[in-house]
């Protein structure tokens, strides 16, 4: 894990975050001036992803044909019939020709960061206002959601 600090000429730079970090780092042999390639993301909030749960238990409480699904369950599938952060490819099928297969992208926390996250949270939420609730916007169904109680 990384931080981002100012240098002391007010540049923002990565910095290990723990004692852990940094000793895995001599370890690996790296010094300063090593050119490193990485993939940088932002790990997700706890909380964020149970607000997600609570959007997918909102959905299956409230909506007709999602009704005793569990939550999480309920979000793959809005992540489908929406194609966001969905893996696609054409198949030919005999007698219909191309087809769009969908292959939904993992929510969990090391696949998908923060960033990533919280975009497709709030496009599921967009795709709940244009096929189920058109009598909404995104950001009062987001807001319903945040007030719902966290489940036990």
């Amino acid at each position: 894990m990384f931080r981002v600090v100012r240098s002391p000429e007010g540049r923002a730079v990565l910095q290990a975050a723990d004692d852990f970090t940094a000793r895995r780092m001599r370890e690996k042999g790296y010094r300063v001036g090593d050119l490193l390639a990485a993939q940088v993301t932002k790990p997700r909030s706890p909380g964020y992803h149970a607000y997600a749960h609570r959007l997918g238990q909102m959905v299956a409480d409230n909506i007709e044909g999602f009704e005793g699904m569990q939550a999480h369950k309920v979000l793959k599938r809005l992540q489908l019939e929406s194609g966001v952060e969905c893996e696609s490819a054409a198949i030919k099928v005999p007698g219909l020709g191309m087809v769009e297969h969908r292959i939904p992208k993992s929510m969990a926390f090391e696949s998908m960061d923060d960033g990533a996250f919280r975009e497709m949270i709030m496009a599921l939420c967009q795709h709940l206002v244009r096929e189920y609730w058109p009598s909404e916007t995104p950001e009062h169904v987001a807001e319903l959601a945040r007030a719902l109680p966290e489940a036990v």
